[in-house]
């Protein structure tokens, strides 16, 4: 009798504590499982330089803020495309769309733009002189930025338009060979067939 006793408590605990082991790994799972992630373009030109084209893929996770998005982005775009600092100041509004202002830096790095530190790594690459100058590279350079932080085929909550700084005043329509002046918006897409 207190054989039987003793097996039957001890295949109880077996039973339970191995359902509990179960369940435990199996809501570990489904976490995982539910954290999703979303991959964004990052544009530039194609190898012979005569195209804009998508680079790469940036993974992020969906559940950050859009401006978080675009802080990522802005970081992969100033190191993988450009090699200079890239900063994402803020998202404002403008006749109520979502507008966000992005500056472009020469000299320093931001610890929030990107994972590069100093100007060392940009020793001799300059936006005034490497980007924004002669019409090819100036195209390319407008594409890239505008393309990139636009997004224009995502359909979850993003920004309307862009605004691009140098150094921390609005880009003018005083450069020659880039269009980053004013308030540049996405395009509305009509209805697919």
């Amino acid at each position: 009798m207190n054989r039987r006793i003793i097996l039957s408590v001890l295949l109880t605990a077996l039973i339970v504590g191995g359902g509990f082991y179960i369940y435990h790994k199996l809501s570990k799972e489904r976490i995982k499982v539910e954290k999703k992630v979303e991959y964004f373009p990052v544009y530039g030109p194609d190898k012979d330089g005569m195209n804009i084209e998508v680079n790469f893929y940036v993974e992020i996770p969906d559940n950050l803020s859009v401006i978080e998005k675009l802080r990522i982005l802005a970081g992969k775009l100033s190191r993988f495309e450009f090699n200079l600092p890239i900063e994402v100041l803020s998202i404002g509004e403008e006749n109520y769309k979502k507008i966000a202002i992005i500056n472009l830096l020469e000299s320093k790095w931001s610890s929030e733009s990107s994972e590069l530190k100093d100007s060392s790594d940009n020793a001799g690459i300059s936006w005034r002189f490497d980007y924004f100058q002669g019409s090819t590279g100036g195209f390319f350079t407008t594409k890239t930025l505008i393309e990139t932080f636009l997004q224009e085929d995502y359909s979850g909550e993003w920004i309307d338009g862009v605004e691009f700084y140098y150094e921390g005043k609005p880009i003018s329509n005083d450069w020659d060979h880039i269009s980053l002046s004013g308030t540049i918006y996405r395009k509305k897409k009509g209805p697919k067939n």
